[in-house]
């Protein structure tokens, strides 16, 4: 859903840009030291545009903001030897406190599970990822290139919504190597009627659906496949109650190179 935009916000919008840019181009003429930092990437208004929410419209702004506070650009090393400028210390330990407030309450839902029972293997991983990130004060030269990475991926205001996508697009690719070509689109045409929150939540939590790269191959209508659709029907009776499926062809799990994640 598309953002509404309040009258002249735009506009404000292209002069705030137009800012930022100038100072990053500013800073490249200058061959201002960086250290193992880096520029951030240009701004671009049709960017911004095709935004869907105000909340990633305003953590946009917001990194603008810190990128445009004067002496930003001045180099701060960190504890564990890192060299970078301020405004990519800010920018990181910003990300990390997104990160660790879904991670917190990721953790919180898992103890619920755990709670009621054991976690299937996704289930597991979940939990396992909740745990805080490491302070960027604790990180190393050598590791900051890949803390750096995680924390813009992770960080995005857009993440949870990009980790369910391909949570359901891996699990179309198990569905594929488990059912016949038809059984498969049956099934994967009822899962996208599902709401993806609802999909994600509940199919991590049972063992029988949970996705998993190493369940081993299904063969004809026993096996894997077969305590899959009876899980599918007790977990989303509404879309999975009349299913039907003609006999499986032999099929064989993806290697984990298949996937992506």
């Amino acid at each position: 859903m598309a953002i509404r935009w309040k009258e002249g916000e735009l506009d404000d919008l292209r002069k705030e840009i137009a800012r930022y840019n100038r100072k990053i181009s500013r800073l490249q003429k200058a061959g201002t030291e960086l250290g193992i930092g880096s520029l951030p990437e240009r701004g671009r208004i049709r960017d911004v545009k095709g935004m869907d929410t105000r909340a990633e419209l305003n953590a946009y702004k917001r990194s603008m903001e810190r990128f445009l506070k004067p002496g930003s650009e001045a180099l701060v090393k960190t504890k564990g030897g890192v060299v970078i400028p301020k405004y990519e210390r800010a920018e990181i330990n910003a990300l990390n406190v997104r990160i660790n407030a879904r991670r917190r309450k990721s953790y919180a839902a898992a103890q619920e599970a755990r709670a009621a029972g054991d976690l299937p293997l996704m289930g597991r991983i979940q939990a396992n990822e909740a745990k805080p990130r490491k302070k960027l004060k604790d990180v190393t030269p050598k590791g900051y290139k890949e803390y750096k990475r995680v924390a813009f991926n992770e960080g995005s205001v857009k993440y949870p919504e990009l980790k369910k996508q391909m949570y359901r697009k891996n699990y179309y690719k198990m569905i594929d190597n488990l059912f016949s070509e038809k059984d498969a689109r049956k099934i994967k045409n009822r899962i996208a009627r599902i709401p993806l929150d609802e999909f994600v939540d509940k199919t991590v939590k049972e063992e029988e659906i949970s996705f998993s790269i190493g369940s081993p191959p299904a063969t004809g209508r026993d096996s894997v496949a077969v305590r899959m659709v009876e899980k599918f029907k007790q977990v989303f009776p509404d879309r999975f109650r009349t299913l039907k499926l003609e006999e499986d062809d032999e099929a064989l799990m993806l290697e984990d190179e298949d996937y992506e994640f």
